[in-house]
């Protein structure tokens, strides 16, 4: 009797065990029931949740898809929805990219790109797109392309312009128009200035391998160096210090560093060069989280024994903006030229499965003494106005450049 009453225990223990591991596994797993598949209650609630939050959005996309005028693209409708949804931050630093954009924006930072190897400006007397810089050895120098020649058609799209506005337009299709895949061949015409006489001449230049231009540097005369980091990109923290060393073997006793019209880049680099520029062991910037969370990054390096200036513009922002808040906070070197941008905001970069990928502001930064420069900028220690604001600036245009000269008389007097 003992034991048949045992048994019995044991089933009814069996059955409520395993009604109860049935019952568990219909809530939170789906079950496939030859061609059907048995949705459980957790499924059924998510799916639910989602409906009410998105049938809007695919009520409308139907709709359109069903009446808009046009044929319609899918992945162009996409594509819209998703840019919408940053957008929605209010915040101009925070996007979605497509797989192509992505592409674009990461050879950014990376530090090289399949193209020619020139860098490109805008004239600011007659808005032609003007060519900066060309790589030593690389493909456009070698087909006998110059500093200074002027593109006005590239793979046969037209690129003179008489405004600002489509200067701009049609920097961005030169930008487009010269990157591709290596051995591809760009057809320029360009205006090259031949002793005073302007000469149309055409060609043929195909895409290589090229290292992006992110430091450009000379001596101004037998004592003082010049070095204008254009980006902070993977080479820049590099690039410097094998170009500082150059110019002090050329006999440099002096540096001007030139970070005008530097929108920034990776913060990483920017803190590599100036913990260059700063006493050691002292914060360069602190990066602070949505959380709260502080991160502080700190000077581990000797610093130059050169006295330095800094010169800054409007166009000078956030990595660029590390560099001067710190030297200014620990008066390590004279920031001199116009108050900075002002962008004291941290973006993540972020590629999805599909190639496609997103930037997104996740922190903050202050210099070393706390300060937010965020919409502020940074005050230099001597304001230096140009006087036409269209004036290009840097060696190549000394005479004009009222922001060099005045840092070459401070810092010969130091």
């Amino acid at each position: 009797m003992v034991n048949n009453k045992k048994i019995w225990i044991v089933v009814i223990l069996t059955s409520i065990i395993s009604s109860v591991i049935t019952y568990s596994i219909g809530i939170y797993i789906p079950i496939e029931n030859g061609n059907k598949l048995i949705l459980n209650r957790k499924n059924v609630e998510e799916l639910i949740s989602i409906k009410d939050r998105y049938s809007k959005l695919m009520l409308l996309e139907d709709y359109i898809k069903d009446n808009y005028l046009e044929e319609v693209d899918d992945q162009e409708l996409l594509n819209g929805e998703l840019k919408g949804l940053f957008n929605s931050l209010n915040d101009k630093y925070s996007t979605y990219f497509t797989k192509d954009e992505f592409e674009k924006y990461s050879v950014q930072a990376e530090g090289s790109y399949d193209g020619i190897g020139i860098l490109l400006g805008i004239s600011k007397t007659n808005k032609l797109i003007v060519i900066d810089f060309t790589t030593d050895n690389g493909p456009a120098e070698n087909a006998g392309i110059k500093i200074g020649d002027e593109i006005i058609e590239i793979n046969n799209v037209k690129l003179e312009s008489d405004n600002k506005k489509k200067a701009i337009e049609n920097f961005e299709v030169a930008i487009a128009e010269m990157k591709g895949n290596i051995g591809e061949k760009i057809c320029m015409k360009v205006k090259t200035n031949n002793n005073g006489d302007y000469l149309l001449k055409s060609f043929e230049v195909i895409r290589d391998k090229i290292e992006a231009v992110s430091i450009l540097s000379q001596m101004l005369d037998e004592k003082i160096g010049y070095i204008r980091i254009i980006q902070f990109d993977d080479h820049v923290s590099k690039n410097f210090k094998e170009q500082y060393e150059e110019l002090k073997n050329a006999g440099m006793e002096r540096l001007i560093i030139d970070i005008r019209e530097n929108l920034g880049g990776l913060v990483n680099a920017s803190v590599e060069i100036t913990d260059l520029l700063v006493p050691k062991k002292k914060k360069i910037v602190c990066i602070e989280e949505r959380n709260g969370r502080k991160k502080y990054h700190m000077s581990m390096n000797r610093p130059i024994e050169e006295p330095f200036v800094i010169l800054v513009n409007e166009n000078s922002a956030s990595a660029s903006e590390i560099m001067a808040g710190a030297v200014k906070d620990f008066k390590s070197g004279l920031i001199i030229g116009t108050k900075t941008f002002g962008k004291g905001i941290v973006q993540g970069l972020k590629e999805l499965e599909d190639g496609s990928g997103f930037k997104l502001t996740i922190s903050k930064y202050y210099t070393p003494l706390g300060k937010s420069i965020h919409q502020k900028g940074i005050i230099p220690n001597i304001e230096v106005n140009m006087v036409n604001k269209n004036t290009n600036i840097g060696p190549s245009y000394l005479n004009n450049d009222i922001q060099l000269k005045r840092a070459i008389e401070i810092i010969s007097s130091e």
